[in-house]
């Protein structure tokens, strides 16, 4: 993960500025759809089970820029 952020701080340099900048940016643009589209295949792959979604909410941290209320 070091290196990959690290890897997107080299190409966003530039346009970001700061290391922290580009962190936030790489979370809320990249990573956090990745893992929200994940999650929705899992929960397919579980048969949308009602009982699922209360814990993937639990795991997933409202600090990284996910809205509970889009999931």
């Amino acid at each position: 993960m070091l290196a990959y952020m690290c890897g997107e701080w080299k190409s966003h340099a530039a346009a970001y500025g700061t290391a922290p900048k580009v962190v936030t940016y790489v979370w809320r643009e990249k990573l956090v759809p990745e893992v929200l589209e994940d999650l929705r295949a899992a929960l397919e792959v579980l048969g949308q089970s009602a009982e699922q979604l209360p814990l993937l909410c639990e795991l997933l941290d409202p600090m990284a820029g996910v809205d509970p209320s889009a999931l």
